[in-house]
Formats: structure tokens, C-alpha cells, sequence
């Protein structure tokens, strides 16, 4: 999807499990009783799992950089989806910096960690990360030691 401004957004909806069915296998208390009715927080536990995991990402280009907006998960298949907007970036726009904006980033898997690595190497930079996701960017820009 385009607008006219030249953003462009990408949003990945993998099915989650069925957590209902694992809900039923795990836990036999959150199984209606014999009236029908619900256990006493179970109405509000359930909900939490149902969502599905999901990525959105905005790409948006002004001023000669490519700034990608993450929101969501950037980890299991959605790691590749970061990889190949920013690929396209470089292959497309090879003369713009690239910028990742990662505010609204509420995970990052082993695979996504190794993403920014590569990504830092080659010169992105990272903006307006919360407290987790700082701790995880300062891990990954750092730089490796010298050893003789």
C-alpha cells in the first residue's frame, strides 16, 4: 500500500495457534464450569492470548533517508520482512541513509537482534527506542573489542 507522499506500509498477520484449543489442554480452569459460566478472571486472561502477533511496517523517505517505522514484534517471520524492505532500500535507493524508528518495537528475537546488527554495520541508525528495546540496541552497537 502507497499514498502519494511516498510512505508505504506493510503489515504481516501470521495465523497464531489455536489458544483455545491450548488453553483447553493446559489449563482445565479456564473451561466453563457446569452452569456455563466463566472461572473469576478467566475473562480477562483469555483475551491476552487471543491476539494475534503481528508487524506493521512504515516506510517513509524525505530529505534523502529512508525511515522504516516498526511497530509490533520484530521476531520469527517477521524478521524477514524487516530484512527484505531494507534490502529493497539499499538496492532502490542506494544514495539515501537509512533510519529505523523502533518506539513501538515490543520484542526482538535472537533473529531480530542479528538483523540490526547487520544493519548497524552497515550504517543504519536506530531512533526513539523504549527502555527494553535501548538495552537490546546498546548490546548490539556496540563495538566488539580488540583482541591482540
Amino acid at each position: 500500500m502507497s499514498d502519494s507522499a511516498g510512505a508505504h506500509l506493510a503489515i504481516v498477520d501470521i495465523p497464531a495457534p489455536d489458544v483455545w484449543a491450548l488453553f483447553a489442554a493446559q489449563r482445565n480452569s479456564f473451561l466453563p464450569n457446569a452452569a456455563g459460566r466463566m472461572p473469576i478472571g478467566a475473562e480477562t486472561a483469555l483475551p491476552l492470548a487471543v491476539r494475534k502477533p503481528m508487524m506493521k511496517i512504515q516506510t517513509q523517505e524525505s530529505d534523502g533517508e529512508v525511515l522504516f517505522t516498526i511497530e509490533g514484534r520484530l521476531a520469527g517471520a517477521f524478521v524477514p520482512e524487516l530484512d527484505g524492505c531494507w534490502q529493497a532500500a539499499r538496492r532502490d535507493r542506494p544514495e539515501c541513509a537509512v533510519a529505523v524508528d523502533v518506539k513501538s518495537v515490543t520484542c526482538i528475537d535472537r533473529a531480530g537482534r542479528l538483523l540490526l546488527e547487520r544493519m548497524h554495520t552497515s550504517g543504519v541508525r536506530f531512533r526513539r527506542a523504549g527502555l527494553a528495546i535501548q538495552d537490546i540496541l546498546e548490546q548490539v552497537m556496540e563495538q566488539p573489542e580488540c583482541k591482540h
